[in-house]
């Protein structure tokens, strides 16, 4: 194989990766909403919807890797790295508390108290989904590499 090909491979490769994770890991971050949400009986239909996007979205991402690796341990081992970026930055932004983060949402103006009600609402729950992205992609790393 000539070294363009090879080149011309992993540039491929690396946009097929690049889209899969998009869609991946959106939809990984379309089911945070889905916390709160599931509070408010009203909204279920919006949130039948959104559990349907946020799964369409993970399978796609899923797919498009496995088609392209053709290797399920490869696929799933990609998988496992994409979910420990959403646990990381869940940890990071629990950490920095909800105070810091109201701090911030004042900026806001008009939007301001209805962002906070999210905020005080979601943090507290920020650990769970954390730890739940984290243990996800690191059992999803460890299954591919083994």
């Amino acid at each position: 194989m000539s070294i363009s090909k090879k080149v011309l491979t992993y540039a491929k490769f690396g946009l097929v990766k690049w889209i899969a994770r998009l869609f991946y890991v959106a939809g990984l971050t379309s089911l945070i909403p889905l916390i709160p949400l599931l509070l408010f009986p009203e909204h279920l239909a919006t949130v039948k919807v959104l559990l349907v996007f946020s799964i369409a979205f993970v399978c796609m991402g899923f797919l498009l890797l496995l088609w392209y690796t053709q290797s399920f341990k490869r696929t799933i081992f990609n998988l496992g790295i994409m979910t420990l970026i959403p646990g990381l930055l869940a940890v990071i932004f629990t950490v920095l508390g909800e105070k810091k983060l109201i701090l911030f949402v004042a900026s806001f103006g008009k939007l301001s108290p209805l962002i906070q009600t999210y905020v005080q609402n979601y943090v507290p729950k920020g650990w769970f989904l954390a730890g739940t992205y984290i243990l996800l992609g690191t059992l999803l790393a460890y299954f591919g590499e083994k």
